[in-house]
């Protein structure tokens, strides 16, 4: 897959484009990507990908919505579509002053005359331009007298439910794994690298590695416990991580990521690291005690272990 970050560097091509954020790289969106794949092979053109870094939501500043917590870092986004067969990925850097580009003059002089495209497919709510003032209706218009044509594709479901990145968010965020990982299609990752702790673990015996995500914008998932899987240096390893505050052992209010890998005793500091999660196994607590720690971790660990035929 071809991935070009300024518009200079992009060589003219018979292209079918589509355009979005598309964060988490869902099933909905897969679906949107299957019938661009499809439809550049059936016209022998190239399938390409325009999206932004960073994502607009962080650039525009919305005073009736919560900070954006993001469900991809910009690599693991990539590695998704690439794995969707698309050809080509423009990154567009997103900027206040991009953000103030009316929908027509982005969508002729940027897209058509900058990258230039023979089709776009237009996911059922695609908004864009300057107030996401731009839509279907316009590039239906904008086709009209520009030689270029337009699809608008309709919204993907699982039963009655429209999957959509603000939905699985809200499903992370309540701990409620399984239900998004179904929604995204795969098990929900977040990549960083391994950095200190205060190793209090490793004192009351279950060593774990600290992980610090590559992109501080990324969404962590409820506080709790979860059966995971980590890969580093391309070998993978079971674990049970801990997102929290650490109440039995800390007063500290700061969220960390850490996890206990199963029979591991490696020197991986500052090694990048994924971590992928499959089940919440329970909410954070806070116990009285250093024993009654070690035993509620040693019950959490037996689940887990119960568990991995089960998710991995």
């Amino acid at each position: 897959m071809q991935v070009y970050r300024e518009l200079s560097n992009c060589p003219k091509s018979r292209r079918i484009i589509t355009l979005g954020s598309f964060d988490g790289v869902h099933r909905g969106h897969v679906s949107v990507l299957q019938s661009l794949v499809q439809e550049a092979k059936n016209n022998n053109c190239k399938s390409m990908v325009v999206t932004f870094d960073p994502h607009p939501q962080l650039v525009i500043n919305n005073p009736n919505r919560p900070p954006l917590q993001l469900l991809n870092d910009l690599n693991e986004k990539l590695l998704h579509l690439e794995a969707c067969g698309i050809d080509e990925v423009m990154i567009i850097p997103f900027t206040k002053e991009f953000s103030q580009l009316s929908p027509d003059k982005f969508i002729l002089d940027i897209l058509l005359k900058e990258i230039g495209f023979e089709e776009m497919l237009a996911g059922y709510d695609n908004l864009f331009g300057a107030n996401r003032g731009g839509n279907f209706t316009l590039l239906r218009q904008l086709s009209e007298t520009n030689n270029f044509k337009v699809k608008q594709l309709q919204c993907f479901t699982t039963g009655e439910t429209v999957i959509s990145s603000t939905k699985i968010r809200k499903l992370i965020a309540e701990t409620k794994l399984q239900e998004a990982n179904n929604l995204l299609g795969y098990a929900y990752t977040v990549s960083g690298k391994i950095v200190h702790g205060n190793k209090l673990g490793r004192k009351i015996g279950f060593p774990t590695i600290n992980i610090e995500a590559t992109n501080p914008h990324k969404l962590l998932p409820g506080h709790g416990v979860y059966l995971t899987k980590v890969r580093i240096d391309n070998e993978i390893y079971f674990g049970m991580a801990n997102i929290g505050c650490r109440p039995t052992l800390t007063d500290d209010k700061q969220t960390t990521l850490e996890i206990n890998i199963f029979d591991f005793d490696k020197d991986v500091y500052s090694k990048p690291v994924t971590a992928i999660f499959y089940k919440h196994i329970r909410d954070e607590i806070k116990y009285n005690g250093m024993q009654e720690l070690i035993q509620a971790l040693q019950t959490d660990k037996d689940n887990c272990i119960k568990l991995l035929k089960e998710f991995v």
